[in-house]
């Protein structure tokens, strides 16, 4: 029952989410999509794109969208964490795009405050909720971030899991 609380869903509802990616048709202004898309009952319920650019060795996280029903499943963190496990997978380094949400800027800050990403010098620009490129309503304090290493494990869990063993 208290883990039911804590995700804010029933705990079956948000075991029930599988995430599967999904290789794209080039388009000519973005080398080689790749989007990660949640599912849960055969219904999409979230999806992260991101961009593979080889050149650079880097998998650019794009835009990300959860469905409001599934909020409090961590289900955002876990699109991250698959497409980060399919970057380390394909030898790239999984960075921001400099066009960040509130979600996705969350994400990103927390990563860089427990050493998981650095920042880079420059101001991002802050995105509606919606993601609308033309809509930019501020900036974020860096311009993108990267994650440091090949680390999946991005939620946090290893360490919650930690700290309850150390109060006990």
């Amino acid at each position: 029952m208290r883990r039911r609380r804590q995700l804010g869903q029933d705990a079956p509802a948000c075991a029930a989410i599988r995430i599967s990616h999904v290789h794209e048709e080039p388009d000519p202004t973005w080398d080689k999509p790749v989007t990660f898309v949640a599912t849960a009952h055969g219904s999409q319920v979230g999806y992260l794109d991101t961009y593979r650019y080889p050149e650079k060795n880097e998998l650019k996280a794009g835009l990300i969208e959860v469905d409001p029903t599934v909020r409090r499943c961590r289900l955002g963190t876990r699109l991250y964490m698959a497409a980060s496990q399919y970057a380390c997978d394909e030898g790239l380094v999984m960075v921001s795009d400099v066009y960040r949400t509130e979600m996705s800027e969350g994400f990103w800050s927390k990563q860089r405050a427990r050493g998981r990403a650095a920042c880079d010098i420059g101001a991002g620009y802050k995105l509606s909720a919606e993601g609308d490129m033309d809509t930019v309503i501020g900036t974020w304090p860096c311009r993108r971030y990267a994650l440091r290493r090949c680390q999946i494990d991005l939620s946090g869990a290893r360490s919650r899991a930690l700290r309850r063993r150390r109060k006990r």
